[in-house]
């Protein structure tokens, strides 16, 4: 496992290599993978209760709708 450092987000990049040999069946197994880390993005702030719509009006709103194309 190498591991390259990075001064902002502490990791940069990961490097794993994995290889492995049985001798005995002649079995071999051998792959390696490369994360890079990326930027993180902020996670935007919770709506407030009052810009929230509950299931019931929803409903109400979709049975207006309905009731005016029907018209």
């Amino acid at each position: 496992m190498t591991v390259y450092p990075d001064s902002d987000k502490g990791v940069k990049k990961l490097v794993m290599a994995f290889d492995y040999a049985n001798p005995d069946n002649q079995q071999k197994l051998k792959f390696d993978f490369t994360m890079n880390l990326l930027d993180f993005e902020k996670i935007p702030m919770a709506p407030n209760k009052a810009d929230i719509i509950t299931k019931k009006e929803l409903d109400n709103v979709m049975t207006d709708i309905i009731r005016a194309q029907r018209k």
